[in-house]
């Protein structure tokens, strides 16, 4: 029986009054152990366990304060002493992602479903940043964050991936004249999820529930934005993204910021985010050993080359050596 088993079991028996039934539920990309947790005649709960307790830690403080906003989250019923388990309501096994592939309505339920997740994003964006502000002033993401985020690019994708050939000092340097300067120079005032995308969102009776948001950070209005809407299991049709982009537009722009300005924000944000998924797909499928993440690059390869010939800033040093690398 491995480390999580028995801490789980524990906490159970002492939340249930009994010794549950424990089951398996399908992990993501993290090391976090996820269980279901069932006793006769009372309604089953999830349990949590992970060794990193400051991610433990961060998604309780940040749940807490999501309930304090109203904003909807599970309910954490107990937590472990040691801080390394706990068990959270049952929300039911649909997460948004996969409630997308059952609607055959031309997109209208899952515009109506990412409409809602919108009406949440200011209140969150700005309740949560005002509310977990000791939290996150060391977790920022500024410009030392996203040249992070380059390096992780450049490790577990070209490097990795032998691609170190083509990636030359003068593509480093566009990256960080085109996007890298301009990002960095937006304003860092806004909680940020991080992963902000359908598979973290649980979709129980009509409604958006929000999970995975542990890995919270100070930062820009665009991010969470561009997580959502650009995410592998998204579900939209780029018609539908643009639509969701013009309302994120409506809920989010500074009163005297245009239209191209957010844009020209938001696909800068964008990018940085995808080359960094790549770097977290090359990790997660060669390092980790999770083949079904190297299923993702080349998706996302043609993605980026596809907004490169579109919307976002000419980047040919970058068009060039994605070319070649996909």
């Amino acid at each position: 029986m491995n480390q999580a088993d028995p801490a789980l079991l524990a906490l159970g028996q002492e939340y249930f009054g009994c010794s549950p039934h424990i089951a398996n539920l399908q992990g993501d990309g993290s090391d976090r152990v996820i269980k279901r947790l069932e006793a006769p005649g009372q309604e089953p709960v999830i349990g949590v366990w992970h060794l990193d307790l400051e991610e433990n830690e961060s998604f309780l403080l940040v749940t807490e304060a999501m309930a304090r906003l109203e904003l909807p989250v599970p309910k954490v019923l107990a937590v472990a002493a040691d801080r390394k388990a706990y068990l959270l309501e049952d929300l039911g096994p649909t997460t948004l992602a996969q409630q997308l592939t059952l609607w055959d309505d031309t997109g209208a339920k899952a515009i109506g479903a990412y409409l809602q997740v919108l009406g949440y994003l200011p209140k969150m964006q700005v309740g949560l940043a005002r509310l977990l502000f000791r939290h996150l002033e060391t977790r920022k993401m500024d410009r030392t964050q996203l040249l992070g985020d380059l390096d992780y690019f450049e490790a577990h994708f070209v490097r990795l991936f032998d691609h170190q050939d083509r990636y030359s000092k003068e593509l480093r340097e566009e990256l960080e004249r085109e996007l890298i300067d301009p990002v960095a120079a937006l304003p860092v005032d806004r909680f940020v999820y991080r992963d902000f995308q359908a598979r973290n969102f649980m979709w129980v009776g009509e409604k958006i529930y929000f999970l995975d948001y542990q890995s919270a950070m100070l930062g820009n209005k665009y991010y969470d934005l561009a997580s959502m809407l650009y995410a592998s299991r998204a579900g939209l049709s780029d018609k539908q993204r643009g639509l969701l982009l013009f309302h994120g537009y409506q809920k989010l722009a500074g009163p005297d910021e245009t239209k191209e300005q957010f844009a020209a924000n938001f696909y800068r944000v964008l990018l940085l985010r995808r080359l960094r998924s790549l770097g977290s797909y090359g990790y997660l499928g060669q390092v980790k050993g999770k083949p079904g993440f190297l299923e993702s690059l080349l998706p996302a390869i043609n993605e980026i080359q596809k907004l490169l010939s579109g919307p976002l800033p000419q980047l040919p040093l970058l068009a060039g050596f994605l070319g070649e690398a996909g």
